[in-house]
């Protein structure tokens, strides 16, 4: 027994003063961390729903690049006119359910400067037909988003 210590000493030994065995031990265990690192980031569960704004404005104060352009709305002819898209997504990595949103609190899109009026709006795309994502106008500048 005592043969079989002293051999497994000698190996310690010769492992413990050699460089080269140091540098490949920090190189491993660096390694392992980022590693582990990012396996904790990759399974991470978490609902994110974040959203994007495009805006163009098309004519401002009457005045707009396209001088034969004249847009109206209900016969009614526009000075100022800007288009909207907003991009809706599910940033992480759960599944965003109905329920959690707060029946109270759902999900809305507020246009807050009284001088500005939502006109129309209307779904332009949607990735996934079996998430039924539907907007309503509910109020004068307010949309509400539905998903199921």
């Amino acid at each position: 027994m005592e043969k079989i210590l002293d051999i497994i000493n000698g190996w310690i030994e010769v492992f413990a003063n050699n460089p080269y065995v140091t540098v490949i031990g920090f190189v491993v265990g660096i390694a392992g961390f980022l590693y582990a690192l990012y396996i904790a980031r990759r399974d991470r569960k978490i609902k994110l729903l974040r959203h994007q704004l495009f805006n163009s404005n098309l004519i401002e104060s009457g005045k707009t690049l396209y001088p034969k352009l004249e847009v109206t709305y209900n016969g009614r002819k526009l000075d100022n006119f800007s288009i909207a898209k907003i991009r809706i997504y599910n940033d992480g990595t759960e599944v965003i359910h109905p329920q959690d949103i707060a029946p109270n609190d759902p999900i809305q899109i507020k246009i807050s400067n009284d001088s500005i009026e939502l006109l129309e709006s209307a779904l332009v795309y949607s990735s996934n037909s079996l998430n039924d994502f539907q907007i309503q106008q509910v109020e004068k500048n307010v949309i509400q988003v539905n998903f199921d």
